[in-house]
């Protein structure tokens, strides 16, 4: 499999977000960078869920189930 080639890109982000994929980076023991790539790779595969209706459901260490409620007002593509 081919891998993609790299883009650098610049983007200005809080103080909070950066301290957030710090954090996020730190508890994974990947790079900031990986952080960031698997973080919008994530919001991806909601997005592709939410424009198909799926339901994305959470399970706590009891066994209940919940709903994770996707805002389709965020993840609505206008056409």
């Amino acid at each position: 499999m081919a891998m993609d080639s790299t883009v650098k890109i610049s983007a200005n982000l809080s103080n909070t977000v950066v301290a957030a994929l710090k954090d996020i980076a730190e508890k994974k023991g990947v790079s900031i960078t990986e952080a960031l790539r698997q973080a919008i790779s994530h919001e991806k595969y909601f997005l592709e869920a939410a424009e198909r209706s799926e339901k994305v459901l959470l399970e706590d260490k009891a066994g209940k189930t919940r709903e994770v409620v996707l805002n389709p007002t965020i993840y609505r593509q206008s056409k």
